[in-house]
């Protein structure tokens, strides 16, 4: 049974977490080297290992350590040109599934499917760590509501942030 709908954290390793939320310049960088991959932005599966159970918000944090450098290469990538140790938008994550058909679904994996991409036009600092979603600080979704209200975004993943932060008394 899924997890209720409120927000996690996800950290993503570069370039895989803008490959899911793309800047522009991500997107024009891709162009330039890879056609086929440019088409298919934004990318709507993260490859795990394992599943979870959560389903709903998925705050996507760049790693700040380390970046999938055989990526990088492939893509011919400049691995400077990412943002790292902040979050850089919000993704749904709705179902984990073993057999996904995007291009961007690994045999052997899980795929974590991810749809509603909104990328933050200020990318917010955190500390993330690999592994299963987990909940951020209050300050950090602080500061990601603020972002998307300058956006001017509505709809459904602001009006579930901003409930799930007014449930847990996360002043705004």
């Amino acid at each position: 049974m899924p997890v209720p709908r409120a927000y996690r954290i996800l950290t993503v390793y570069q370039p895989w977490a803008d490959f899911l939320i793309p800047s522009p310049q991500t997107a024009a960088q891709l162009a330039r080297n890879s056609q086929a991959a440019a088409r298919n932005l934004p990318k709507d599966v993260e490859n795990r290992g394992s599943g979870t159970r959560w389903r709903g918000l998925l705050l996507i944090c760049a790693a700040k350590s380390r970046v999938d450098q055989t990526a990088m290469d492939w893509f011919q990538l400049d691995p400077r040109q990412f943002v790292r140790g902040a979050v850089v938008g919000v993704v749904t994550l709705n179902d984990v599934v073993d057999d996904s058909t995007s291009p961007w679904a690994l045999t052997g994996h899980r795929h974590w499917l991810m749809t509603d991409p909104t990328r933050l036009t200020n990318p917010v600092p955190c500390s993330g760590f690999q592994g299963a979603p987990r909940e951020p600080n209050p300050n950090v979704l602080r500061e990601v509501l603020a972002d998307l209200e300058r956006q001017h975004r509505t709809g459904t993943t602001m009006n579930t942030l901003v409930a799930v932060a007014q449930q847990q008394s996360v002043r705004l």
